[in-house]
């Protein structure tokens, strides 16, 4: 027995084992083809069943259903249950067919993944389950005419690959809230995340609708907070705003351009108060919003051509990539750039903020993925992958970071070791090469992995003082010493308003002498002349804290004196002082040790905020 099928050579054959004679044989076209071998002849075909050659093939042992395969990233599987003995499409599992070229989180959760790959699709991936994972479609110039003509390989409909997108989830429910640009083409395109699926706008403005406009092609885009506007930068260097709702054009900056070439990179703050553009030109321009033609605010200066932007709405921080692999922190309130990152030896191809916006992790053609400290501008992390990563996102909630990587067609997720285990993270020298690792792979079963020796990580231990010439503060509550100066209005405040009872008055009992008869004792009477006042032989009475300060007149060592006053609250320390005074049982000798103390503190510059408090309230105490 002996078939032939005009589609080129078999890739694939399996045989029903639920009692039909049917085998079935696959082709480097996508074509399914079902032979029944009783009566040697095509019993039914599956056209274009995937987008690549069906490489696998499996029917399931005593059930009509067939499971195929393809490099296409599909997994299909097919029941017989059509009327002439054909099979339809029962259940999908897809990802992209090519290797996806962005990503990002979608949500506050942290669960939902929204990528792009070259195929022109845009798909939600989930983190926790693959059932959830769905496909928005194929980016298409008429989605119902391509809908109708069904999943065919040459679609002439299809738009070229979404290279970027934005996304907000503030007005999902009521219209689009994915705005998308295309490869070398002025257009962009709406999706709905909530509907699934592409929308009907196409944003083009008129300057692009003419004939002579068609080198023009949309570089950058942003989604303003609200959900109501998305601006669009484009490689003639013109910046326009449109409406999400309704696709119309409202506005553009610049006259008669926002920048004098291509446009890299847009952003706009939380109140849409604000909108910066980055071009080609090195320049950061700040508009306002609502410009209406008018100039901008005010143009800041780079070294180099702005490559992107990536933004931190909430704390009003912008990263801007550069040409020459520098990666500058723009303070959007002050406009001023207030962290320079250098280290990355290729093009950076993208970069994140973590939550709390105490981190950026950038990501380069030099296989390394570096994660930076923006307090104290250094190299916290930094490794290597086998392959150059093309996008990377932190989740919402700072748990995972997601990768995605030169020809592979998958999806990365990292965890963030520092939420479940203590790290110290320590500065680390941009020019040593980083080490390593290997991408993140799915185990079927958990593996215990053989525990060796652990190197006790060093643990980086502050110093009390960085440097002499630098104030150190004391790190103490600002409640210990802060009402130091208004004690006397905090004391006048919490007064009660009634005064205090004086107690009844304890009968008086005369002494008694122990006898056998009951008689009191009078053998030594006081005199009504003596006093009862005790006069001491000195004047001087300190109090503890007093006498600490005056043994120190030999020495000058004040260190037990500090250590005193830092465990004193409000009250006691200005009780202490004002009993420094000689009316207050102290002596001058004692206040000149006090002050003695104090100037120590301000010329080695420790404790500073405590050693300005102490002296004010001495100065007001006993000062004329």
């Amino acid at each position: 027995m002996e078939f032939v099928q005009d589609w080129g050579s078999v890739t694939s054959i399996a045989f029903r084992t639920d009692g039909s004679p049917i085998m079935a044989t696959g082709s480097v076209v996508g074509h399914v083809v079902f032979w029944d071998l009783e009566e040697r002849r095509v019993a039914s075909q599956l056209l274009s069943a995937h987008d690549g050659n069906v490489t696998g093939m499996v029917c399931l042992p005593n059930e009509p259903l067939i499971l195929t395969s393809s490099p296409d990233n599909t997994l299909k599987l097919w029941i017989f249950d059509m009327t002439d003995g054909g099979a339809r499409l029962l259940r999908i599992r897809e990802g992209h067919s090519a290797p996806p070229s962005f990503i990002r989180f979608h949500g506050a959760n942290g669960h939902n993944l929204l990528s792009t790959a070259p195929d022109s699709t845009l798909r939600i991936f989930n983190t926790k389950t693959e059932q959830f994972n769905k496909s928005l479609g194929k980016a298409s110039y008429n989605r119902k005419a391509t809908k109708r003509r069904g999943r065919c390989v040459d679609d002439p409909l299809k738009m070229p690959p979404i290279v970027q997108f934005t996304s907000e989830t503030t007005r999902e429910k009521e219209w689009d809230n994915i705005a998308a640009i295309h490869l070398g083409i002025p257009m962009v395109t709406t999706w709905s995340y909530d509907k699934v699926k592409m929308g009907d706008l196409k944003l083009v403005s008129e300057r692009f609708q003419k004939k002579n406009q068609n080198d023009a092609a949309a570089t950058c885009l942003c989604l303003t907070h609200c959900g109501n506007f998305v601006i669009v930068g484009y490689s003639t260097g013109h910046a326009d705003r449109f409406n999400m709702q309704s696709g119309l054009w409202r506005d553009s900056y610049g006259k008669p351009k926002a920048h004098d070439s291509s446009v890299r990179g847009l952003t706009t703050d939380s109140l849409n108060q604000l909108t910066i553009t980055g071009g080609s030109d090195c320049k950061i321009k700040f508009w306002k919003f609502k410009n209406k033609g008018s100039a901008p605010s005010s143009v800041l200066a780079v070294d180099e051509a702005v490559s992107f932007f990536r933004a931190h709405r909430e704390s009003s921080m912008l990263a801007v990539a550069l040409e020459d692999f520098d990666v500058y922190v723009v303070d959007i309130e002050t406009r001023r750039i207030v962290r320079k990152f250098v280290g990355h030896t290729a093009q950076i191809t993208d970069a994140t903020f973590s939550p709390d916006s105490r981190w950026l992790v950038t990501s380069s053609m030099d296989c390394s993925i570096r994660t930076w400290d923006i307090p104290s501008s250094q190299l916290v992390d930094q490794f290597c992958t086998e392959a150059a990563c093309v996008s990377l996102n932190l989740s919402p909630t700072g748990e995972a970071l997601a990768t995605a990587h030169v020809d592979y067609l998958g999806i990365y997720l990292w965890i963030n070791r520092t939420l479940y285990s203590k790290i110290t993270l320590k500065a680390l020298t941009p020019s040593n090469e980083p080490e390593l690792v290997s991408f993140p792979q799915c185990l079927s079963e958990h593996v215990e992995e053989p525990q060796g020796e652990e190197l006790e990580e060093f643990e980086f231990i502050s110093p009390e003082q960085i440097s002499t010439e630098l104030v150190t503060l004391s790190g103490l509550s600002a409640s210990r010493w802060q009402n130091l100066l208004n004690i006397d209005l905090i004391k006048k405040r919490n007064k009660p308003k009634s005064p205090p009872k004086a107690p009844k008055v304890a009968p008086f009992f005369l002494p008694t002498v122990s006898a056998l008869n009951f008689q009191f004792d009078l053998a030594q009477p006081q005199s009504e002349s003596s006093s009862k006042l005790l006069t001491p032989a000195s004047l001087l009475n300190l109090t503890d804290f007093g006498k600490l300060i005056d043994k120190t007149k030999d020495n000058d060592d004040f260190d037990l004196v500090i250590e005193k006053l830092k465990s004193f609250g409000p009250s006691m320390i200005d009780f202490e002082i004002k009993s420094l005074a000689p009316e207050g049982g102290g002596s001058v000798q004692v206040m000149l040790q006090f002050l003695k103390c104090v100037e120590l503190m301000l010329k080695s510059n420790k404790d500073f905020e405590l050693a300005a408090a102490y002296l004010s309230v001495f100065l007001k105490s006993h000062g004329t």
